[in-house]
Parts: C-alpha cells; sequence; structure tokens
C-alpha cells in the first residue's frame, strides 16, 4: 500500500482517536463537578477542623528496599607431575590443585511497594491515611508539592524524607481530594477553614470551586487542541481548507472558560456523541457502490477520494486487491469521507 493510501486511512482513525480522547475528558470532569456538588454547602464555615471527603478503597504506596543482590565468582587451577618412570613405575610424582571464589553483594534498590489499603480522610486542614497496619496524616501547611496521576496522589511532606503515594479507587476521588489540597496550599493560612467568623469561609468554597473548574477546562482545552492541530495538519497535506469539526459542548462553568474556535466549534449534541459533523455521504450508498462497482472506483469517487478512485479505476481494483480491501475497511468501519467525517447511516 502506497504512503498516499496509508495516510488517509490513518487521518481518520486518528482524528476518532482522539474525539473518544476529548469525550472521555468531558465524562470525567461532568463526574467531577457532580463530586464537588456533594461537598456540604456549610462545609468550610466552622472555624475548627471538619471533615470534607471521605474515600475508602485506598492504596497506600511508599518506598521500600527490594532484595539484596549477591554474585559469587569462582575458579579453579591444578596441576599433576607423574615423576621418571622406572620400569612399569612413576618415581618422585606429585600432583595439586587451588580453587579461589569471590562474593559481591550489592545494595538493595528502592522500590515503590503497596505496604496497606484504606481510607483517606481529607479535612480543612490535612490528609489522613488509615489503613490496618499503617496510618499517615500530612497538615497541608508541611507540604511541599503535590502532583496528580490519574488515580494516583503524590505527597512530599517536608517532615518525611520520602514521598508517600495514595492510590485511589477511582480517578474522580483522586482529583477532588488533589483540588482540596491545592487550594488549601494556595493560602495564606494554608488550611481551608475560615481565619474567622465573618470572612473566609464563602471565599474558601469559592476558590476550591474555581481551581476545580480551571484544571477540567485546562484538560478539556488540550485535548480540543490536539483535534485541531490535526486538522490543520491533514488539509494541510491535502492542499485543501480546512474543514471545522463541531464537538461536543462542555458544561456553562467549563465552556465560559474555554474561548471559541472555528476550526474545532462547540456544538449542542446527544450525551456520547463523538462529531456533530456527519458525511452527508450514506453507509449503505458506499457498502453497495464498493461491492458492485469498487472495481472502477466508484465507491471512493463517492467519498471524496479521488485520486484513489483513479488509481482503483485504470488498475482494475488493483487487481481485485484494492477492492476486496475496501470492502473489508467499510465493514470493520474504517472508512470515512475525504474529510474525516463518519457516514450517514455507519453501523459504527
Amino acid at each position: 500500500m502506497s504512503p498516499f493510501f496509508r495516510e488517509r486511512r490513518v487521518a481518520p482513525q486518528r482524528q476518532l482517536a482522539l474525539l473518544r480522547d476529548y469525550r472521555d475528558a468531558l465524562f470525567f470532569a461532568e463526574r467531577c463537578i457532580g463530586a464537588l456538588d456533594a461537598i456540604p454547602p456549610d462545609a468550610f464555615e466552622s472555624l475548627s477542623e471538619r471533615r470534607l471527603v471521605v474515600c475508602s478503597d485506598v492504596q497506600l504506596i511508599e518506598s521500600r528496599k527490594g532484595v539484596r543482590v549477591t554474585e559469587r565468582s569462582g575458579y579453579s587451577t591444578g596441576r599433576s607431575y607423574h615423576g621418571v618412570r622406572v620400569g612399569p613405575l612413576y618415581v618422585g610424582g606429585s600432583s595439586g590443585s587451588a580453587r579461589t571464589s569471590r562474593t559481591i553483594s550489592y545494595p538493595a534498590p528502592d522500590e515503590l511497594t503497596l505496604i496497606d489499603s484504606g481510607e483517606v480522610i481529607v479535612t480543612t486542614r490535612t490528609i489522613s491515611f488509615v489503613g490496618s497496619q499503617f496510618t499517615r496524616t500530612t497538615a497541608f501547611g508541611r507540604l511541599i508539592d503535590i502532583e496528580r496521576r490519574g488515580s494516583q496522589i503524590l505527597l512530599a511532606p517536608s517532615n518525611a524524607t520520602k514521598v508517600h503515594i495514595l492510590g485511589f479507587e477511582s480517578d474522580e476521588d483522586a482529583f477532588l481530594a488533589a483540588v482540596l489540597i491545592m487550594t488549601a496550599m494556595e493560602r495564606p493560612n494554608r488550611r481551608l477553614e475560615p481565619a474567622s467568623p465573618h470572612t473566609g469561609a464563602r471565599r474558601s468554597a469559592t476558590e476550591v470551586v474555581a481551581t476545580a473548574h480551571q484544571l477540567l477546562a485546562d484538560g478539556l482545552a488540550a485535548r480540543r487542541q490536539a483535534v485541531r492541530d490535526l486538522l490543520v495538519e491533514t488539509a494541510r497535506r491535502e492542499g485543501r481548507t480546512v474543514v471545522p469539526l463541531p464537538i461536543p459542548a462542555p458544561s456553562a462553568p467549563l465552556r465560559a472558560l474555554m474561548h471559541d474556535d472555528p476550526f474545532v466549534p462547540f456544538a449542542n449534541v446527544p450525551k456520547g456523541t463523538l462529531t456533530a459533523a456527519t458525511s452527508p455521504r450514506r453507509y449503505d450508498i458506499a457498502l453497495l457502490l464498493a461491492v458492485l462497482g469498487g472495481g472502477s472506483g466508484l465507491d471512493r469517487f463517492y467519498l471524496g477520494y479521488w485520486r484513489e478512485g483513479f488509481v482503483k479505476l485504470f488498475t482494475a481494483g488493483g487487481i481485485g486487491v484494492l477492492w476486496v480491501r475496501d470492502i473489508r475497511l467499510l465493514l470493520a468501519g474504517d472508512v470515512s469521507d475525504a474529510y474525516g467525517r463518519p457516514l450517514d447511516g455507519a453501523p459504527y
């Protein structure tokens, strides 16, 4: 298959993969917003420490020494001297041997090890892990850094020589805990509770929501930019103008943080839809043309792939190879129109 054929086939697949990634991030954002709404409205009003979130089935992962590595090596030498032969016997004979061995032991490397499972409690001042064997409590004011990686949160306390990792059951739980911690670390008192009964309660809640919305919007914007880059790259390579590709719109608070894009505009489409840009070409017609007129390239002409259509026309469907290939691609769902849009009525 020529590079041109491969590029035209790969571009729609990459576009579909990026759209799925954006859709998954959109669902994740909606679940996180729902988790924020589950926090009690008066959670930030008390001047004393209060529980905000309790997450179960959390894993505590820490660095532990692994198995010490020991290597042993050795060699042996020997000699034999039979003396002087006197008749049938040897006189003055001797023999000897020597063996040397060496053992080297290397220090055990540090390894991340699951040491306990339990629950995590996030309050207005601390984050605590409570397991069946170990407990870890860290005040927000003693945290040097925090990093979230999917469903895991890496915590680096100033009063410890090693970091520890909390593995949550879901990405939403990890995101919510990370947002609460990061918001507290940005505040002057390094806490989420108000400094006085008259100020701070409403501000703390607003800061938590604003931080969460900004992080979610940034994640969606990055995935939207990936879709845009692919559209521009494909149009430049094929020498045509960029065709806009509408995508599902996020909820109002996130949409307000993302600028409008003429190439990837938002659209109010049913939940779960990958793209609103459905091709005017029908899937059943394309399949019928591929079966009956694939040898003449009618299916490729119909979908807008003119160069591939002419290749099939002048080579009798690639001597049948391209003919069969395109039928299989249509049945497998790997074909879109020349602009990367899914075919109307496609079962995939």
